[in-house]
């Protein structure tokens, strides 16, 4: 329910450090997704925001990944687990928690 109520406020709190970690990472996840099925990197990297209260989500709408503080392993496979989620946006593999999970994980993983 928070998730909903921050898609129809048309506020974004930026997390400026997440945001320079994503277009820092894209470009790396970029080879190994390219091989993925359904994957389709978006045309423009996404914006992203803090997120109050709500567990991380992807707003596809407004093209926005919604994060929760920014100091741990943890937020960073959220934030990759949010991106995944708009990469395979219109693809099955979008729909799959566990499997975009386990890739977000793998991601951080090979990236760290």
């Amino acid at each position: 329910l928070g998730g909903i109520d921050a898609r129809q406020r048309d506020d974004c709190l930026p997390a400026p450090e997440a945001q320079r970690w994503l277009g820092k990472n894209v470009p790396h996840w970029r080879r190994r997704l390219q091989g993925e099925a359904g994957y389709a990197e978006p045309a423009r990297l996404p914006v992203v925001c803090m997120a109050s209260s709500e567990r991380p989500f992807a707003d596809t709408e407004r093209h926005r990944l919604h994060v929760r503080g920014w100091n741990s392993q943890e937020v960073r496979i959220a934030l990759a687990h949010e991106y995944l989620h708009l990469a395979f946006e219109g693809h099955p593999r979008a729909q799959d928690e566990s499997g975009i999970e386990r890739l977000a994980r793998q991601l951080i993983m090979e990236t760290y």
